[in-house]
C-alpha cells in the first residue's frame, strides 16, 4: 500500500496533535501515540500486512475471549519471571495456575499480564514488532473491561487496578497511574486491607497482606513522582490489629488454604517496605532544606539520624536477606534473585539520595559524606553486574532507569572532576548502568524521560557558575519527582552554598563551564562522557543494540566479581 505522506505540521490522524510530526511514513508510531500507549492506526495497518500478530491483537477484543490467544500462557510465565516476583507479588502462584487452567481468571487481568509481558518474548510472531508496541492493544483492551467492573470492591480490581498502573508506569503516564493506584487503594480501605486479615483461608489472608504491601509502596512512588498527597498516611482500624508484614515467598508458595495459622518470620518483601517509611524521612528532610531551612529536619544531625535509620535497617536484616555472594546464590536457586537484589539496590539508592547534596563539598564532615555517597552509588553498579550474570536476577521493571539515572550522575561527576582511581572506578560503574538503562530503553517508553536527565545534569556540571549541589528547586526535581521532564529546568540562581556546607573552591583560572582549559586527563574524561551520553540517549531503542536480552547462561561462573558481607 502506498502512504501518503503529510506536511510537516498536519496533526496525527490518531492522537490528533499537531505539537509534533507524524511520522507515519516511516511506518513507526507517531512519538505522542507511543507515550500514551497506543500506536498509529496507519502503524498498525501497515505492519498488520506482514505480521499477523497484530491483526490477531485487534481482534481479540470484548466478543473474542483472551483465552485463544495461543500466547497467552507463554505471556503468564513470562510474567511471572520478570515482573511479578521481583516488583508484585500480589497472586499466589499455584492458585493463579489452577485458576488460571481452570478459566476463572478476570478477562482484565490477563490482558494486563499480557500486555506487561509481551515485551519480553522471543517468540517468532513478535520479533517484528517493538518490544514497546506489542502490549498496546492488550493494555488498551484491558483498561476498557477494568472499567466495566471498577466499581466491583474486590480484590480482583486491586489486582487489574495494580497490574494497569504499572503498566502506565512504563510508558510515564503517570497521572492514569495515579488514578489506578488510588482506586485500588480506596477498594482496599473498603475491604480493611490495612487490618490483619482473618478469612479462615491461609493463601487468601496472605495475599491480601501482600496486597496492602504493595498498595503501601506504590502510594508513596506515585505521589512523589505527581507531586501529590499520599493516601496510606492515616489508617483507621477497628477492633483488629494493623494488617501483619509479608512472610518470606518460599513459605506462601507452600501455603494450601488449610494450613493452620502459625507465626511465621518475615520475608525479604518485610524490610523493603520498611525502606519506604526511610525514604519518607529523606524526602521530608530535603523538603526541609530547601523550604524551611532553619527547622531540625533541615539540620546536619538530621541527615546522621537517617543515616543510621538506614544502617540498622541493614543490620536487622535477617543472615538469609544480608548482601553477599552466598546469598545471592541462594536467593538465585530459589528463584528470589530480583526481588532479593532490588531491595539492595532500593537501599543503595536511598543512601544516594540522602546525601546527594554534598556531591562537591571538601570539608572534613562532608567530604566523609561525599565518600559514602560514592561507594553507595558504585554499589549499586555492582547489584547490576549480578543481576545481569545470575540467572533469576535480572532487574527489567522501568523503575530500575530512574534509580541508575541518579546513581549515573554521580559518576558523572566524578569523571568529570575526579581523577586516577576514583574516575576509573566511576568510567567502568557508567558502562554498567549505561548498557542496562539501554536495555530497558528498549522495554519501556518512559526510560527515555529518565536518562534524558543524564543530559541536564551534564549541562548543570559545564555551565553552572560555581561547582555546587546544594538543595534546591532544580536538585529536588532531579532527584524526586522522576516522573517529570527537565528539559528547561535550570538550577536556581545565586549559586550560594547554604553556610552549614561549604563548597570546593575550584581555581579561578579554571571554570566549571571550560574544560579545554584543564589537564589532557580532564579532556580526555570529557569525551568519555560526551561520548556515552551520545550513544545513550540518540540511539534508537528498537535497533540501537542486541535483540536478544533474555538467554541465561546457567552455568556461567562470577569471576571477578566482589561482594561483600
Amino acid at each position: 500500500m502506498e502512504v501518503e505522506r503529510r506536511p510537516r505540521n498536519t496533526a496525527c490522524r490518531h492522537c490528533k496533535s499537531r505539537k509534533r510530526k507524524c511520522i507515519r511514513e516511516r511506518r513507526k508510531p507517531c512519538k505522542l501515540c507511543l507515550q500514551i500507549g497506543q500506536t498509529c492506526s496507519a502503524y498498525v495497518e501497515e505492519v498488520g500486512k506482514s505480521n499477523p500478530r497484530i491483526v490477531e491483537l485487534q481482534q481479540l477484543d470484548g466478543g473474542k475471549d483472551i483465552y485463544n490467544d495461543p500466547l497467552l500462557e507463554h505471556f503468564v510465565k513470562l510474567f511471572f519471571r520478570f515482573i511479578h516476583d521481583p516488583v508484585l507479588t500480589i497472586f499466589h502462584k499455584p492458585t493463579f495456575m489452577m485458576l488460571f487452567h481452570q478459566g476463572k481468571i478476570k478477562s482484565y487481568i490477563l490482558y494486563a499480564i499480557a500486555a506487561l509481558a509481551a515485551r519480553f518474548s522471543t517468540d517468532p510472531s513478535l520479533q517484528n514488532i517493538d518490544p514497546r508496541d506489542r502490549g498496546a492493544n492488550y493494555y488498551a483492551i484491558g483498561t476498557r473491561l477494568l472499567k466495566i467492573d471498577i466499581d466491583e470492591i474486590s480484590i480482583d480490581t486491586i489486582h487489574g487496578c495494580m497490574l494497569i498502573s504499572h503498566y502506565c508506569s512504563g510508558y510515564n503516564l503517570v497521572e492514569q497511574e495515579a488514578v489506578y493506584v488510588g482506586v485500588a487503594i480506596r477498594i482496599g480501605h473498603l475491604l480493611h486491607l490495612q487490618e490483619e486479615p482473618d478469612t479462615g483461608d491461609a493463601v487468601q489472608d496472605e495475599t491480601l497482606r501482600r496486597a496492602w504491601s504493595i498498595l503501601f509502596a506504590a502510594d508513596r512512588w506515585s505521589a512523589l513522582g505527581n507531586r501529590i498527597p499520599r493516601i496510606t498516611g492515616f489508617e483507621y482500624t477497628t477492633d483488629r490489629q494493623p494488617a501483619r508484614k509479608p512472610m518470606p515467598d518460599i513459605d506462601f508458595l507452600q501455603l494450601t488454604s488449610d494450613t493452620p495459622r502459625k507465626e511465621y518470620t518475615l520475608g525479604i518483601w518485610a524490610p523493603n517496605r520498611d525502606l519506604h517509611d526511610i525514604a519518607s524521612s529523606i524526602h521530608t528532610h530535603q523538603l526541609a532544606v530547601l523550604y524551611n531551612p532553619t527547622s531540625p529536619e533541615a539540620s546536619l544531625s538530621r541527615i546522621d539520624e537517617i543515616a543510621m535509620d538506614l544502617q540498622n535497617w541493614q543490620n536487622r536484616l535477617p543472615p538469609n536477606f544480608a548482601f553477599n555472594t552466598q546469598n545471592v546464590y541462594l536467593q538465585s536457586s530459589l528463584s528470589y534473585g530480583a526481588i532479593f537484589l532490588g531491595t539492595h539496590l532500593s537501599f543503595h539508592y536511598n543512601y544516594v539520595v540522602l546525601l546527594y547534596q554534598f556531591l562537591s563539598y571538601a570539608d572534613s564532615q562532608s567530604r566523609e559524606y561525599a565518600d559514602q555517597l560514592e561507594y553507595h552509588a558504585s554499589k549499586i553498579s555492582e547489584i547490576i553486574r549480578w543481576s545481569n550474570k545470575i540467572p533469576n536476577c535480572r532487574l527489567l521493571y522501568s523503575v530500575v532507569a530512574h534509580i541508575l539515572v541518579i546513581s549515573s550522575s554521580v559518576h558523572l561527576h566524578t569523571l568529570l572532576y575526579g581523577e586516577g582511581k576514583a574516575a576509573k572506578q566511576a568510567k567502568d560503574d557508567l558502562d554498567t548502568n549505561f548498557e542496562h538503562i539501554m536495555t530497558l530503553r528498549r522495554l519501556w517508553p518512559a526510560v527515555d524521560v529518565s536518562a534524558a536527565r543524564l543530559r541536564v545534569f551534564e549541562a548543570a556540571c559545564l555551565t553552572s557558575y560555581q561547582n555546587t549541589w546544594r538543595m534546591d528547586r532544580w536538585l529536588v526535581k532531579f532527584l524526586l519527582h522522576h516522573t517529570t521532564y527537565m528539559d528547561e529546568d535550570r538550577r536556581d540562581e545565586p549559586m550560594e552554598a547554604l553556610p552549614s556546607y561549604p563548597e570546593i573552591r575550584r581555581d579561578q583560572n579554571t571554570p566549571a563551564n571550560n574544560l579545554s582549559q584543564q589537564n589532557n586527563d580532564d579532556n580526555s574524561n570529557h569525551r568519555i562522557v560526551e561520548q556515552a551520553l551520545s550513544w545513550l540517549l540518540s540511539a534508537d531503542p528498537s535497533t540501537g543494540y542486541p535483540q536478544d536480552l533474555f538467554i541465561f547462561d546457567s552455568d556461567a561462573t562470577e569471576t571477578g566479581m566482589n561482594v561483600h558481607n
